[in-house]
């Protein structure tokens, strides 16, 4: 809802397979939004994930426990730029070090609740660490944590965070602007001006595709789509 005045609208779906089964389906989407728990993928499904951001030059946009996600797929660390290891929890504060990214746009630094994320199998290759989280009071960490970041790969981009446990980091308004940023760098420089002009001009339109095709001769203005992956944690992200 907090992103829906800004022309960025989802379709949440919770499996896999739902997802990234149909290349068909997954390519009439912006921006691939990855939320969940989710252990494994199989061959098809990643392999149409690959090519959503390699060859259609897609978003891709894993949140928080997506750098958990599936483990069987050495590549997937690769592409989302990192895989997370362990954590604590606590209120804190990610640092801003990139301020003038384009994925920082309007972004400032904001205080939650959440959990404290370390990660392994980083792939700085083509990476852009954006905010880091700086050791927590009694934390063996020997160097800020990076925490929020970009990658290009292939024709893609791919846009990560790990902010975003629950509804104490879902619910504040700088997270919300943080996806914001996040997402529109990740759909392209073409695809996020016409999403600005969109917001800014107040078009009424519905930016993603219904679950049947859209009428090619309806009379509507251009979509800004993205889908999302929901959690399959016991609380839900906000619709």
């Amino acid at each position: 809802q907090a992103l829906g005045r800004d022309g960025i609208y989802f379709d949440y779906v919770t499996t896999v397979e739902e997802a990234l089964g149909d290349a068909n389906y997954l390519n009439r989407f912006d921006a691939l939004l990855l939320y969940a728990n989710h252990q494994t993928i199989k061959p098809h499904q990643w392999e149409n994930l690959k090519n959503f951001v390699e060859k259609e030059g897609k978003g891709f946009v894993p949140v928080h426990s997506a750098s958990w996600c599936f483990q069987n797929e050495p590549g997937y660390d690769q592409l989302v730029g990192g895989r997370f290891q362990k954590h604590k929890s606590g209120v804190f504060t990610p640092r801003i070090i990139k301020p003038k990214h384009a994925a920082m746009d309007g972004v400032n630094e904001f205080e939650a609740w959440d959990e404290t994320y370390v990660h392994t199998r980083h792939n700085p290759k083509s990476r852009t660490v954006l905010m880091v989280r700086d050791p927590m009071k009694g934390e063996l960490l020997l160097r800020p944590e990076p925490w929020t970041w970009v990658r290009t790969q292939g024709k893609g981009r791919v846009f990560y965070t790990a902010s975003g446990h629950d509804e104490r980091v879902w619910g504040n308004s700088g997270f919300h602007q943080m996806m914001k940023a996040g997402i529109l760098w990740s759909i392209g420089e073409e695809r996020r001006a016409a999403s600005i002009e969109l917001a800014r001009s107040h078009v009424s339109c519905d930016p993603l595709p219904r679950t049947t095709p859209r009428d090619p001769g309806a009379d509507r203005a251009p979509r800004r789509r993205s889908q999302a992956i929901d959690s399959s944690r016991g609380y839900r992200s906000p619709r």
